[in-house]
C-alpha cells in the first residue's frame, strides 16, 4: 500500500513539474492585443516636430493621433508601431532613418466634448528608438521607402476604460533633416485620424477611412502567478489527511 501511494505521489509530482516547464517555455499567460492596426504599405501622415518645408524654407511641425475605443477595461503595457521616412516636399527627401538616436513622444488624450477630437493629455512619455528595426518590407509613396517597426515597453501601465474614446499620438522629436511618417493601416474600424500642423495649430479630422499602423497590448499574467498555482497543486496532491492508523 505504501509503495502504491509513493508511486502515485511521484506521478503527480512529474505531472506538476511538466506543467511548470510548459508555462516557463511558452511565455506569460493571458497576454493579449487590445488594438490591432496592421501596416498597409501605401503612405502615411507626417508626425514630426521639425520639418523643413521645401517650398518656403520654413521649419514646420505636423502631428497625428489615432483613436482607441475598447469594449472592456484594460491596462496597456506595450506599444508597437510602424513607420517610414522621407518626402519629396518636406525635409531633404532621404528615405533612411536618422544616423544617430532619435526620440519619440507618446501621448494619450481624452476626447474633448465639443467635437470628440483630442483634448486633455492623460499620459505622456518620451522614448528613444533603440528598439527600431527594419522589417525588410517597403512602403510606396511617391517612391519606395524602407519600413520600420518600433516596439516600446511603456514606463507604466495605462488604464483604459471600456466605452471611452481615447487618442494616441506618436511624434518624432526635433531631428533636423529627418521626416518621420506614421504608416497607414487598414485596421478596423476605418474611422479616420486627427491631425494638426503649423498652419492649423488645432486638431482637425483627417481623411475619412485612414488609420495608422500600431498594436497595443495589455498586461500579461506573470509567470510567477502560474508557478505559485502549480506549487499549491503540488502541496495538495502530496499531503495525506490524518486518519486512523492500523
Amino acid at each position: 500500500m505504501l509503495r502504491r501511494q509513493g508511486n502515485l505521489d511521484m506521478s503527480r509530482n512529474l505531472i506538476v513539474a511538466w506543467m511548470a516547464i510548459v508555462v516557463l517555455t511558452t511565455g506569460s499567460a493571458g497576454a493579449g492585443i487590445l488594438v490591432d492596426h496592421p501596416p498597409h504599405p501605401y503612405g502615411g501622415p507626417y508626425s514630426d516636430t521639425e520639418l523643413y518645408y521645401y517650398y518656403t524654407g520654413e521649419v514646420i511641425w505636423a502631428q497625428v493621433a489615432d483613436d482607441i475605443f475598447l469594449g472592456a477595461d484594460a491596462l496597456a503595457t506595450k506599444l508597437v508601431f510602424f513607420g517610414f521616412y522621407g518626402s519629396n516636399v518636406i525635409g531633404d527627401g532621404t528615405v533612411e532613418p536618422p544616423a544617430g538616436a532619435e526620440s519619440f513622444r507618446l501621448r494619450l488624450y481624452d476626447a474633448r466634448a465639443s467635437d470628440g477630437l483630442p483634448g486633455n493629455t492623460l499620459y505622456e512619455e518620451t522614448v528613444t528608438s533603440t528598439l527600431r528595426a527594419a522589417t525588410g518590407r517597403r512602403v510606396l509613396d511617391s517612391r519606395y521607402h524602407p519600413e520600420f517597426r518600433f516596439e516600446i515597453e511603456l514606463a507604466q501601465a495605462i488604464e483604459l476604460n471600456a466605452g471611452i474614446r481615447y487618442w494616441l499620438e506618436i511624434v518624432q522629436l526635433d531631428v533636423a533633416g529627418s521626416v518621420f511618417r506614421w504608416e497607414e493601416s487598414l485596421g478596423v474600424p476605418q474611422d479616420g485620424v486627427a491631425a494638426e500642423w503649423s498652419y492649423q495649430p488645432d486638431w482637425y479630422s483627417g481623411p475619412a477611412g485612414l488609420n495608422t499602423a500600431f498594436e497595443l497590448y495589455d498586461v500579461p499574467e506573470p509567470k510567477a502567478t502560474v508557478l505559485i498555482l502549480m506549487a499549491s497543486i503540488l502541496v495538495r496532491s502530496t499531503s495525506k489527511p490524518e486518519g486512523r492508523r492500523s
